[in-house]
C-alpha cells in the first residue's frame, strides 16, 4: 500500500469511501489512540488541511490513524484553492483544551506543510508569537483568520485561559468594528497599493483643509508655501483634476488611509464614494447617501443599528424616486416635488447619524467623491443635482469637508481647485526604484533612470509603463533603444512605451495575439483558436497549441490580468485604454475583421457574459441600432459599462443611452437617427426635470427634420408649456398627430393625445381636451391595449369631474367600465404604472379602495402639506385619526396602544398625526397609511374618501404649464457657494 504521504486528497478520499463500504472504518465503538490525537493536536489551529500534509510529532502519520482521523474527526471544506479537510467543531475544542501551554500550541503549527489559502493558521501563528498587527491595519481576510481564531479560543475554556495570561486578544466587539472598517478601507488600500511615494505637499493641503493637523505642526509651513495652488473661499469643496494615470485616486486613497485609524485607534469619520460603482448614481443623489449610512453603519457599530434603519429608509425613498421618474410621463411626475423634500430631510437624518457616531459637532466628516469626471459627462442637469445634494449636505452639517476627484476642472461653480500633475524628478526616481526593485538597477543607473523619466515624463502610468519595459529588457540593452523614446505628449508616450513591450515579446506568435489580438476583452485557448487565429496569421491551432500560446499570454504580468476561477485572461484596465486606439490606428482591417470573428463566435454561445461580449464586437463595429436592439440583454449592461470610452461614437451613443448615460454633443451627433432620438430624449427628460425648459427644447431641436417623432414630440410640447408657449405646444402636438396617423403610429398618437390633452386642461380648455381624448380612445385601445385605454379614459373621468359633469350617463359608464378594467389588472402589474394609480384613485377610488392604498405607497404623501392638512381638518374625523395612530405609534414600554393613556393628547389627534409625520418622510408616511388600509380598519372608508379628495387636489393642479423646479428652494437654504 502507498504512504499517506504519496496519495491525493482525492485518492485519500476515494479508498476511505470504500473502507466505509466495506465497514473497515468509522467503527463507534474504536477509543481515540495516541496517534489519532497527534493528528487532531495539529489540525486544532488550523482552518483547513490536505489530509497528506499532517506531520504529528514530525513523522508521516500512521495510515489508519490518518484514516480513522479524516472519517471521524473531520468534514471536507471548499477553498479558493480546491477542497480540503477541517476539524469538526466539538473536535476542535476538545484538542484546544488538551494544550498545557502556549508553546505547545506553537509546537503543533509546525506538524503541518503550510497551506496558502488557510489564514486562520496564519492569524493563529501571529498571535502566539505576539507578531499579530493591530486590528485597524489588518486586511478584511486577516479579520476574517482572526475571528476563527477568537472564536475558537473562546469556545475552549482552558486554551482560553492559558492564551489570556500570555496574549492580548482581541474582543469580539473589536473585531467587528474592525471589520466594518476593513470593508470600507479595502478599495483604498487596493488604490494606495504599496508603492506610494511623493506627494507630500499635496496631502500637506488635503491636511490643511480637512483639518485634521495639529495647531502647531511644522506641516503647517509647508502649506502655507502652497497656498496659491488652491483657488481662496472657506467652505468651498476642494476639487482635485488631472489627467488618467496622474494618481488622483492613489493620492486621496494614501491621505484617507494615513487618517483612517491605527492599531488600537479609530479613525476620523470619513465616507469614500467613487463613480466607478456602477450603483452609485450621480443623478440619483440618494445612491450616494445610502451607501454613506452604509459606511457609517460599518465604521461604528454603536450607531449601525440606526444606520440600517435609515438606510432602509433612504433605500425606500429611492424606490420610490425611481418609480415615479421612470413613469414615461412627461408632466411633473406624480410625487417629485414629495421625493425631493424627502432628500433633503434624508440628508439631515445623515447628518445627525454622523454627529452621533463621531461623538458630536467639532471634528470634520471628510466626504470624498472620486471619478467625477463620470458624473460630468452626464451633463449638467445631472450635475446640478448632485451638486444641489452636497451643498444640502454641508447647510446642514458645516463641518463636512468635500473632496472630489475629476479629470477636468470644474467651470460652473466656484470651488478650492489643486491640480495634480506629475512627479518631481526626485520623486519620479524613486518611484522607478520601487517599480525595480526586482531588477538589477543601482545608483550608478540613476543617469539611465533620469534620461528616462527627461523622456516619458513623470505622470505616474507613464513610469510604470517605463518600469515594465525596463523590466523586461534590462536597462543596458533599454539604453541601447533609447532612441525608441522621443518626446510625446503624456498618453502618446504612454501608448508607445505600451507597443514597444509589445514588440519585445520574445515568442512572433505571442506579439500577434497581443497586436491586434488584444482587441478582445477576454482571451481563452478557444478565443485563441476560434477567433483570433486567422485575423492574427497564427496558421493551424489545434487545442493543445492554443492552450501552450494562452499559458505563454497568461505568463505576460505587464499585459494581461487572470479571471478569478476562470482559464481566461483580460487585457490590464489601466493600459487598455492607450493602446486600443494605437490598435485600431495600425490594425483597422484586422480589428475589424476580429471583431466580426467575435460575433461570430459569441453568437454561438449563452449567459450573460457571452451575450456582453457579443454585444461589445457589435458595438466596436458600429451597427445600427435595430441591430443592436436584436440582440441586446439587459443582463449584459454592467458587463459593458467600463467599455463606453472604447467605442466608436455610434457605439458610445447607443450604449449610453441602455446604461443611462448622456454622451457629449459631438459624440451624439455622430449617432443614427435611432439613437440619436432616444439620446436627445434622454437627456430632454433630465432637463426638464431639473426645471430646465429652454435648455431641453434646443437639444431636441438639434435634428429638426425628426422634430414631428413622437419620441421627440412629447417632450418638445412639455417644454414649450412650461416655458409659456402653450399656444405653439398644441400646435406642435396637432402636427404631431397628423403625421403619425399618416404613418399609422397609433402608440405615437395616442400618447400624443393624452399629453396635448393635458396642456389644453391646464389651459381650462375642457371642451377641446374632451374632444381630443374621444377622438384617440380607439388608437389608444389598439395600440396599448389596457394601460393606454386606461390612460385615455381617466383623463375624460378628470374632465367630467372638473366640468360638473361627473354624473353624467356617459360619465356613469365611463367610471363603469374603467372599474371593470382596474378589477382585472394584479396588483404587482399595477405597480409599473404609479401616475396612473394616483390619477386612477382620484377619480375613481372609493370604488377601487385597494387602488387608492396602492396610490399612497406609490406616490407617497406628505400629511403636513397645507393641502393634506385641509383634507385631514375637512374629512377625517377625531375618531379615524385616532385609530390611525394607535395603528401606527408603538408605545415604548410595549402596552398595546389602547391601553396607553392620551390624557391632553385625545383633544388633539390631528395634531399628533403631524408631530407623527414630522418625523417621517413621505415615502414612509404614504407606506404606513396603505399599510394600515390594508389591514381593512374600521374607519378604513373615512380615510379612503380623504385620500381620494387629496389626490384629486393634486391632479387638478397644473401639471404641464405651471411648472416649479425641483431642488430651488434647497438652493436657495443650503447653497454655500
Amino acid at each position: 500500500m502507498n504512504r499517506p504521504s504519496e496519495l491525493s486528497d482525492e485518492e485519500f478520499a476515494r479508498r476511505l469511501a470504500d473502507l466505509r463500504v466495506s465497514g473497515a472504518a468509522g467503527s463507534g465503538s474504536e477509543e481515540v489512540g495516541e496517534a489519532r490525537w497527534f493528528l487532531r493536536d495539529a489540525g486544532a489551529l488550523l482552518g483547513c488541511f490536505r489530509a497528506t500534509s499532517l506531520r504529528p510529532g514530525g513523522t508521516r502519520a500512521d495510515d489508519g490513524a490518518l484514516r480513522a482521523f479524516i472519517d471521524r474527526d473531520c468534514r471536507p471544506v471548499r477553498t479558493a484553492d480546491g477542497s480540503r479537510w477541517q476539524l469538526k467543531p466539538e473536535i476542535r475544542t476538545e484538542a484546544l483544551n488538551r494544550f498545557d501551554s502556549v508553546e505547545s500550541m506553537v509546537r503543533s503549527l509546525y506538524y503541518t506543510e503550510p497551506d496558502p489559502v488557510d489564514v486562520e493558521r496564519r492569524m493563529a501563528t501571529a498571535y502566539l508569537s505576539g507578531t499579530a498587527p493591530g486590528l485597524y491595519v489588518q486586511s478584511a481576510d486577516q479579520l476574517s483568520g482572526t475571528s476563527r481564531f477568537v472564536e475558537w479560543v473562546e469556545a475552549a475554556p482552558r486554551a482560553r485561559r492559558l492564551l489570556t495570561e500570555r496574549i492580548a486578544m482581541p474582543a469580539r466587539a473589536d473585531i467587528e468594528s474592525a471589520v466594518g472598517v476593513a470593508t470600507v478601507l479595502g478599495p483604498l488600500r487596493a488604490l494606495a497599493g504599496e508603492g506610494f511615494v511623493g506627494r507630500e505637499r499635496e496631502l500637506a493641503v488635503l491636511e490643511d483643509y480637512v483639518g485634521v493637523l495639529p495647531p502647531r505642526s511644522l506641516k503647517r509651513a509647508v502649506v502655507r508655501n502652497v497656498r496659491s495652488a488652491i483657488t481662496p473661499g472657506p467652505g468651498l469643496p476642494l476639487f482635485l483634476h488631472g489627467p488618467g494615470g496622474v494618481g488622483k485616486s492613489t493620492l486621496v486613497a494614501r491621505f484617507v488611509l494615513d487618517h483612517a485609524g491605527m492599531p488600537g485607534a479609530r479613525p476620523i469619520p470619513f465616507v469614500y464614494l467613487s463613480f466607478d460603482r456602477t450603483d452609485l448614481l450621480p443623478g440619483r443623489p440618494l445612491t450616494l447617501v445610502a451607501e454613506a449610512v452604509r459606511q457609517l453603519g460599518l465604521m461604528y457599530p454603536e450607531v449601525s443599528g440606526a444606520a440600517r434603519k435609515l438606510e432602509e429608509s433612504v433605500r425606500a425613498a429611492l424606490r420610490r424616486e425611481v418609480s415615479v421618474l421612470g413613469d414615461g410621463d412627461h408632466r411633473e411626475p406624480v410625487g417629485l416635488r414629495s421625493s425631493r423634500r424627502d432628500e433633503q430631510e434624508l440628508i439631515a437624518d445623515f447628518a445627525a447619524l454622523a454627529r452621533r457616531a463621531t461623538g458630536g459637532p467639532p471634528g470634520p466628516l471628510l466626504l470624498v467623491v472620486d471619478t467625477v469626471e463620470r458624473a460630468q459627462r452626464l451633463g449638467e442637469a445631472v450635475l446640478r443635482s448632485l451638486w444641489d445634494t452636497l451643498d444640502f449636505l454641508q447647510f446642514v452639517h458645516p463641518s463636512v469637508r468635500l473632496v472630489l476627484a475629476g479629470r477636468a476642472p470644474v467651470l460652473q461653480r466656484k470651488v478650492r481647485t489643486m491640480e495634480i500633475k506629475g512627479f518631481e524628478p526626485e520623486v519620479a526616481l524613486d518611484y522607478l526604484h520601487r517599480r525595480l526593485r526586482d531588477v538589477a538597477v543601482t545608483e550608478a543607473d540613476d543617469k539611465f533612470l533620469r534620461r528616462v523619466i527627461a523622456t516619458v515624463g513623470t505622470v505616474p502610468l507613464s513610469l510604470k509603463l517605463a518600469a515594465d519595459l525596463i523590466r523586461r529588457e534590462g536597462p543596458v540593452a533599454l539604453e541601447t533603444r533609447r532612441r525608441i523614446l522621443f518626446r510625446l505628449p503624456a498618453e502618446q508616450v504612454q501608448g508607445v512605451l505600451y507597443q514597444r513591450i509589445l514588440d519585445e515579446l520574445g515568442d512572433e506568435d505571442l506579439r500577434r495575439i497581443a497586436s491586434p489580438g488584444l482587441t478582445v476583452r477576454r482571451v481563452t485557448p478557444e478565443v485563441i483558436r476560434k477567433v483570433l487565429a486567422r485575423p492574427c496569421g497564427l496558421g493551424r491551432v489545434d487545442e493543445a497549441r492554443a492552450r501552450a500560446l494562452f499559458r505563454g499570454l497568461a505568463a505576460e504580468a505587464s499585459l494581461v490580468e487572470p479571471v478569478p476561477g476562470e482559464e481566461a485572461v483580460v487585457h490590464r484596465a489601466d493600459v487598455r485604454r492607450v493602446m486600443l486606439p494605437l490598435l485600431y490606428e495600425r490594425y483597422g482591417q484586422k480589428v475589424e475583421r476580429i471583431n466580426r470573428e467575435a460575433v461570430e463566435y459569441y453568437l454561438a454561445r449563452e449567459g450573460p457574459e457571452a451575450r456582453a461580449e457579443q454585444l461589445y464586437h457589435r458595438l466596436a463595429l458600429g451597427q445600427p441600432t435595430a441591430v443592436l436592439d436584436e440582440h441586446w440583454s439587459p443582463e449584459a449592461a454592467p458587463l459593458l459599462e467600463s467599455a463606453l470610452d472604447e467605442l466608436p461614437p455610434t457605439g458610445r451613443v447607443y450604449l449610453a443611452d441602455r446604461l443611462g448615460l448622456v454622451v457629449t454633443p459631438e459624440v451624439r451627433a455622430a449617432a443614427d437617427d435611432e439613437a440619436w432620438v432616444r439620446q436627445a430624449v434622454r437627456i430632454a427628460r433630465e432637463l426638464l426635470d431639473a426645471g430646465r425648459s429652454a435648455d431641453a427644447l434646443a437639444v431636441l431641436g438639434e435634428r429638426p427634420a425628426l422634430g414631428l417623432r413622437p419620441g421627440i414630440a412629447a417632450p418638445s410640447i412639455t417644454a414649450l408649456a412650461r416655458t409659456g408657449q402653450a399656444d405653439r405646444a398644441v400646435r406642435l402636438a396637432q402636427e404631431a398627430l397628423c403625421q403619425s396617423s399618416e404613418a399609422g403610429n397609433r402608440t405615437g398618437f395616442a400618447d400624443l393625445t393624452v399629453l396635448g390633452a393635458r396642456v389644453l386642461e391646464d389651459r381650462e380648455r375642457f371642451a377641446e381636451a374632451l374632444d381630443w381624448l374621444r377622438e384617440a380612445e380607439p388608437a389608444a385601445a389598439e395600440a396599448g391595449g389596457r394601460w393606454r385605454r386606461l390612460e385615455n379614459r381617466v383623463a375624460r373621468l378628470r374632465l367630467y369631474r372638473r366640468t360638473g359633469a361627473g354624473e353624467s350617463p356617459e360619465a356613469r359608464r365611463l367610471r363603469s367600465e374603467v372599474i371593470g378594467d382596474a378589477d382585472s389588472v394584479g396588483r404587482r402589474k399595477w405597480a409599473d404604472h404609479p401616475a396612473l394609480v394616483h390619477d386612477l384613485a382620484a377619480e375613481a377610488g372609493e370604488d377601487l379602495p385597494a387602488l387608492v392604498a396602492m396610490a399612497a405607497g406609490l406616490v407617497g404623501i406628505r400629511f403636513a402639506d397645507d393641502t393634506w392638512q385641509e383634507v385631514l381638518a375637512t374629512e377625517v374625523s377625531a375618531a379615524s385619526l385616532r385609530d390611525f395612530m394607535n395603528a401606527v405609534a408603538a408605545p415604548s414600554d410595549g402596552r398595546p396602544p389602547e391601553q396607553v393613556p392620551r390624557g391632553s393628547a385625545e383633544a388633539d389627534p390631528l395634531g399628533d398625526l403631524l408631530d407623527w409625520a414630522a418625523a417621517r418622510t413621505g415615502a414612509e408616511q404614504g407606506l404606513r397609511i396603505a399599510a394600515y388600509l390594508d389591514g381593512g380598519p374600521e374607519h378604513g372608508r373615512s380615510w379612503i374618501r380623504a385620500l381620494v379628495q387629496g389626490f384629486r387636489y393634486e391632479v387638478d393642479s397644473p401639471a404641464i404649464a405651471s411648472y416649479d423646479p425641483p431642488g430651488k428652494d434647497r438652493r436657495s437654504e443650503g447653497e454655500t457657494s
